[in-house]
């Protein structure tokens, strides 16, 4: 009997132990998946549609960057209101919409600087605080966005003016303007070029042309080419040619320029392009305009059997690209990369024999 009882309460003594674990798991499961689905944010996937500001602090409270709506068009503050770009500003709208709970972190404010959540007003912050707000002025979400978690696709954060910081999904964050820049200035496609002549400070003038569209090669100006297609690299220069920065032209206006070109579109576009190099930075200016004398003269010649159709313009279409991109433009004068650069304004001396 005696046995029997024994055997009774450990069996007992097991399913108790039992239940209690599976309650306990029950538990955690449940408080894992509760924060795991908790958005930071619950309301900002609506809220984010009247977004009409950006602002990015980093140490000390500067204003590191100032976005702003009108309409559907964005813009920076500290590029004197130069378009954005619009999908950029729409991806980091959504991903702050999206933020999920991964993790409770530190409460603690002598803990904070370890995970880069500390106020801004430190002068040596690490982190930076993401203000959004919406119509009347109403923050939408005010976050300091700290570190990345090291061998996770995570970001530490804290709500401004609350004690708790968490784990939350990545957040990446640019701070610099340059950055959120609409990138395009200028493409042109390789079949479209006429005529290019290259003006480079201490070099002489070089004119490339092709007498139809259906000429292969570019000729050249002066002293032979190494190759008769030694020159046909000009006509790539001006494909989807993208800025890393931008300043107002008037910014320059007292600068030497280093380099020149014109180049002539079959279709009648026609650009003049001006470049400096400052303190080991490339710009570039552009003014479009439209020489109808050229497109006439053109406007009867076929395309080649290999040209791309997609970039082609009739007459009336250049006209009209002539002004678009000029109001986009004419302003403005953009930092590029040094190979974009060099490949607007090319060196002739390399072609040679």
């Amino acid at each position: 009997m005696a046995g029997r009882q024994t055997r009774r309460a450990v069996i007992a003594a097991v399913v108790v132990v039992l239940l209690v674990g599976a309650a306990l798991w029950v538990g955690t499961r449940d408080r894992s998946e509760k924060v795991v689905s908790s958005l930071l944010y619950p309301a900002l996937a609506e809220q984010v549609k009247a977004a009409e500001r950006v602002q990015v602090f980093a140490s000390g409270e500067q204003l590191t960057l100032d976005l702003r709506r009108s309409g559907d068009r964005w813009s920076i503050a500290q590029r004197d209101g130069y378009p954005a770009d619009v999908g950029k500003v729409g991806v980091l709208l959504q991903n702050l919409a999206e933020l999920k709970i991964l993790e409770a972190k530190t409460a603690d404010p002598a803990n904070y600087a370890a995970i880069g959540v500390e106020d801004l007003s430190a002068p040596n912050a690490q982190g930076a605080r993401l203000v959004v707000t919406g119509p009347g002025n109403a923050e939408l979400t005010n976050l300091i966005v700290g570190k990345s978690a090291s061998g996770l696709e995570a970001t530490y954060v804290r709500k401004a003016g609350e004690s708790a910081s968490w784990l939350v999904n990545r957040l990446p964050l640019t701070r610099t303007p340059g950055t959120w820049l609409s990138p395009l200035v200028i493409h042109v496609d390789t079949d479209r070029i006429q005529q290019a002549t290259i003006r480079i400070a201490g070099k002489p003038e070089v004119v490339l042309t092709k007498a139809e569209r259906g000429t292969p090669n570019f000729a050249a100006s002066g002293k032979p080419l190494s190759a008769p297609s030694a020159a046909n690299g000009v006509a790539a220069g001006l494909i989807a040619v993208e800025a890393e920065d931008v300043q107002q032209s008037t910014a320059l206006a007292n600068q030497t320029a280093a380099a020149r070109a014109t180049y002539r579109m079959f279709d009648g576009l026609e650009l003049e392009l001006t470049g400096w190099i400052i303190d080991g930075n490339y710009w570039l200016a552009v003014a479009p305009s439209f020489n109808e004398k050229l497109a006439r003269r053109f406007a009867n010649d076929q395309l080649p059997e290999n040209a791309n159709t997609a970039f082609s313009r009739t007459p009336d279409q250049a006209r009209q690209e002539a002004e678009r991109v000029g109001e986009r433009v004419t302003s403005w004068v953009y930092r590029i990369a040094s190979y974009r650069y060099e490949g607007i304004f090319p060196n002739a001396e390399d072609w040679r024999r």
